[in-house]
């Protein structure tokens, strides 16, 4: 039988964590995706991280329709205190966060439930792919769906296969165990990587689920946070270091591939914004620890995008329509299209050879030495 046809007391309670701050031209359409989950038996706590708008009166006003609804109000502190607050209050022994400016598939949680439920305790975590969207809705792209499941560690150092924060459900057990966000990032100046620090210290604990079809909806907006490549390069850089720190067990290049592959990605960035001193140094860096990624990197991939951007200059110019057809909305897609991965066939090679790693350790032990 599905689970969204079983009884509501036969259901666990799932703990939604919405944190926000500043968020009132985008929390509605957040709580409008959560409330409209197919899994019902939800305790939905926004925790409004300081918000000088009028974030707390939208959420007050969803709480008078909908009493699965709390708001919890504190001084800012940032997204990782912000959802530690949720976590450490919720009633539930299962977790989904969400950012006030994401959106999830109706059938989220419920297909989510379904993978980490049947995973068993060994499975600590489970996601999904997203689609990003714009400021109403519209697709703007499809991420690709990397698929990978069970002992994940090192596999996920070298590929971000989550994503993104939203697209999570957790154990409550399993957050609390890890010890939840890490907060020091913020006071380090270098927020934008909790989400995967969390999900790196969880894979070296549990296995991972994926429930894989595009059910998050994730949010690019100018000033997003993640929009910031700079800051979310030294972000990615100092969890790396921490997580190095804490699991010595893991082969050294591990980390070197992962750092040469972020830079050689943020590089181009850089140099679209004119600070091409800064891209040469992260270029010559992924030269010295991952040559061969680097150099197909420019030689073969940068062309071929180079191209594909001249094609659609020219197809900009040749466009006459000045009432353009708005974006698909991310509603509009099955969670089911667009599963797909256009690995390199480096990436390919060396994530299977992630793979075995991950194995080994895992049967050793060999990386848990803080554990």
């Amino acid at each position: 039988m599905a689970m969204g046809n079983t009884s509501l007391m036969s259901r666990p309670l799932v703990t939604v964590v919405i944190p926000a701050f500043n968020a009132s031209r985008t929390i509605a359409a957040t709580l409008d995706s959560v409330v409209a989950q197919t899994y019902d038996n939800l305790e939905i706590l926004v925790v409004d991280d300081g918000s000088t708008d009028s974030t707390a009166e939208i959420v007050l006003a969803y709480r008078d329709r909908d009493p699965r609804i709390t708001l919890i109000k504190q001084a800012n502190g940032g997204v990782a205190a912000a959802r530690n607050t949720g976590i450490k209050v919720a009633r539930g022994h299962y977790i989904a966060p969400i950012d006030a400016d994401d959106i999830w598939h109706p059938a989220k949680i419920e297909k989510q439930m379904v993978v980490l439920l049947a995973g068993g305790p060994e499975m600590g975590l489970v996601y999904s792919p997203c689609r990003i969207i714009d400021a109403n809705n519209g697709v703007l792209r499809t991420s690709p769906l990397y698929g990978c499941q069970g002992w994940v560690f090192c596999q996920h150092i070298y590929i971000n296969f989550v994503g993104n924060g939203s697209s999570l459900l957790f154990r409550k057990k399993v957050a609390l165990e890890v010890g939840g966000y890490d907060s020091r990032l913020r006071a380090w100046g270098a927020e934008g990587s909790e989400d995967l620090l969390f999900q790196f210290r969880v894979a070296a604990r549990y296995r991972f689920g994926c429930a894989p079809e595009y059910l998050i909806g994730y949010r690019h907006l100018p000033e997003r946070m993640s929009s910031n490549a700079g800051r979310m390069f030294n972000s990615h850089k100092i969890a790396l270091e921490l997580i190095r720190a804490e699991y010595p067990g893991v082969p050294q290049f591990v980390y070197e591939w992962a750092l040469a592959k972020t830079k050689i990605g943020i590089a181009p960035k850089l140099i679209h914004k004119g600070e091409c001193r800064s891209a040469l140094a992260l270029i010559l860096y992924s030269w010295r620890h991952d040559s061969l990624l680097a150099l197909l990197r420019f030689f073969f991939y940068g062309p071929r995008k180079g191209r594909r951007v001249l094609e659609l200059l020219k197809q900009r110019l040749a466009e006459t329509d000045l009432n353009p057809r708005p974006r698909r909305s991310f509603y509009e897609f099955d969670p089911t299209e667009g599963r797909h991965v256009n690995y390199a066939y480096i990436v390919k090679s060396r994530m299977k050879r992630l793979a075995e790693i991950d194995r080994q350790l895992t049967e050793s032990k060999g990386y848990r030495a803080v554990v």
